[in-house]
């Protein structure tokens, strides 16, 4: 089994869109997991995430997506049905009941142009005070998904707070 491991990984998931794509990425990441696994120093790690997902196979009856392009492109598709609000990552997001401002359909990524490397707090502090709710919850996922965002950064803590309800 095969699981996603990081951000990156998640976006060069999402970016495949033909079988031909698809066949490549999942050999290239079984690859690249066979050499991580086989090297002494992430040993203990790749056997915590054995048990890990034994556990959450067993726990909550988690199985394999026997064709995770067909899921993807239909959960894509329901999502669009459902008028979910399109985020970077192609998954979207619900949008918040009740009224905004604005309508969440007109909501794009304020900072694509912007370094992926820094992440502009005070600009993003200024963005989020005059965002709808729901423009506020895209744009968590997508600046997730944008910078590098771990626990330790200015970033991550500003997240945390974000509120999607007025």
């Amino acid at each position: 089994m095969v699981t996603i491991g990081s951000a990156g990984e998640l976006g060069n998931l999402v970016s495949v869109r033909t079988p031909r794509q698809w066949k490549r990425y999942w050999a290239n990441l079984a690859r690249d997991r066979h050499d991580e696994e086989t090297d002494p120093k992430h040993r203990t790690f790749f056997q915590h995430r054995r048990t890990v997902l034994h556990r959450l196979r067993t726990s909550l009856g988690l199985e394999p997506i026997p064709d995770v392009m067909r899921y993807l492109s239909d959960l894509e598709s329901e999502r669009q049905a459902a008028g979910c609000i399109p985020t970077i990552d192609g998954l979207g997001v619900v949008p918040i009941e009740g009224k905004d401002e604005r309508p969440a359909f007109d909501y794009v990524f304020p900072f694509a142009g912007s370094s992926r490397d820094h992440a502009p707090l005070d600009d993003i502090r200024a963005y989020l005070a005059a965002a709808p709710p729901a423009h506020r919850c895209a744009f968590v996922r997508d600046a997730i998904f944008w910078w590098v965002v771990d626990e330790t950064s200015e970033l991550w803590l500003l997240l945390q707070n974000v509120h999607v309800h007025r």
